[in-house]
């Protein structure tokens, strides 16, 4: 049998994993899932020139060279309980060789806008995903800079590849691009002791 203690601290461990899971599972800001038929707004540089495919799941750029190209989101998207940025991609090209980058920009309503380089120099490889924190900002342009930026009222993204050095024919495929929180270290830990706390109570009983 347990004693009432023993049943209060059980009880308090699972609600304290419980309330960690809710947090660590809460609804991702999805910037984009590139459906097929999806299509960017406007297009730069040697993505004006790209061949795209857009017939299957996911967004296909097939180039040489810096190119970029942005897309206005149809409803402002609220950013500002997130911490992360994630994409994930495809990259095509001879093996071996940084051929590609993973950069996003984010805009808002104000004309803001900021850059995060996700990965530069990713090589040839399915289902990559790239996730850095929303302060580990790369540059910033436009009207204000970070400081003023208003993550609450996110208006559209740029993405961009930008090879480097490499200057041959690439593709690359956008699956995702969403904010996200990351589970900080302490929230794994209040979800493995409101593990311990469901498998001690089972045992109890």
């Amino acid at each position: 049998m347990m004693t009432r203690q023993t049943k209060w601290l059980t009880a308090a461990l699972g609600v304290a994993g419980s309330l960690a899971l809710a947090n660590s599972t809460q609804a991702q800001g999805v910037l984009s899932s590139f459906p097929a038929g999806f299509t960017l707004t406007a297009y730069y540089a040697n993505w004006a020139t790209a061949t795209i495919n857009n017939s299957g799941p996911g967004f296909e750029v097939s180039s040489s060279g810096y190119g970029s190209g942005y897309y206005g989101l149809p409803t402002a998207l609220d950013g500002s309980s997130y911490s992360s940025i994630q994409m994930t991609i495809d990259v095509a090209g001879p093996s071996g060789l940084p051929i590609s980058s993973a950069i996003a920009d984010l805009d808002d309503a104000a004309g803001s806008q900021l850059q995060y380089a996700l990965q530069y120099g990713v090589q040839a490889g399915l289902g990559q995903t790239f996730t850095i924190p929303l302060t580990q900002i790369n540059a910033t342009h436009l009207a204000g800079g970070e400081t003023s930026f208003n993550f609450s009222d996110i208006t559209g993204f740029n993405i961009e590849d930008d090879p480097g050095g490499y200057s041959g024919p690439y593709s690359i495929t956008y699956h995702n691009l969403e904010l996200l929180n990351v589970p900080e270290p302490g929230t794994f830990a209040l979800l493995g002791l409101g593990g311990l706390a469901l498998v001690a109570a089972r045992r109890r009983r």
